[in-house]
């Protein structure tokens, strides 16, 4: 989580860090802590309900709670760095695998392993567990969806480097990480990259 990195002191409050977090889903909940800092972050997200969530959320100000700090809250106001799209290995569009029972898991991947692992964990989200397993069963909806490049992000959208990267895009960080090493200019990187 990225709430492991440490950035403590007022001080650090003027830094000029940017953060990307893709597969932001309907919060980008892994950057609230540097939202807090007033670093520069941004936020994608590729599914058509979660984005029209996260933009809502990130309009609007809201109350979280942690276990250390307690209840605080958040003015957000940057509903316009939040893309919609999801991060991929190309520019263009690709076909999306949405999944019935938990958005949560869905993914530009397809891979049985995913698939399986994401129907299990799923199950006790749901108290009707019978429904839950009904939803289970169907299968995923196929949708194109907008994606972009690493590349294109930082010079098209962001138009500057991220310094803090983190990735939930649900076993596609392998190749996409893979690509990123190929593909970007090495001072483009960014320092620390967070995968869930």
């Amino acid at each position: 989580k990225s709430f492991v990195l440490n950035f403590c002191t007022e001080d650090q409050k003027s830094f000029n860090l940017t953060t990307l977090e893709c597969g932001a889903h309907e919060e980008g909940a892994e950057s609230h802590y540097f939202e807090q800092l007033n670093f520069d972050t941004w936020f994608m997200e590729a599914t058509e309900d979660s984005f029209k969530k996260l933009t809502f959320n990130k309009s609007n100000p809201a109350l979280y709670s942690t276990p250390n700090k307690g209840i605080y809250k958040l003015q957000h106001n940057c509903a316009e760095k939040c893309i919609h799209g999801a991060l991929s290995t190309k520019v263009g569009e690709q076909t999306f695998y949405q999944k019935p029972y938990y958005d949560g898991y869905n993914t530009l991947t397809r891979e049985e392993k995913h698939d399986h692992e994401s129907r299990v964990m799923s199950l006790p989200l749901n108290p009707n567990h019978q429904e839950t397993q009904e939803r289970m069963n169907q299968k995923d909806e196929e949708v194109l969806v907008k994606t972009y490049d690493y590349n294109y992000v930082i010079s098209s959208i962001i138009k500057k480097k991220v310094n803090i990267f983190i990735l939930d895009i649900e076993g596609h960080e392998v190749e996409l990480l893979k690509s990123m090493k190929d593909s970007v200019e090495e001072s483009n990187l960014p320092e620390i990259i967070a995968i869930e």
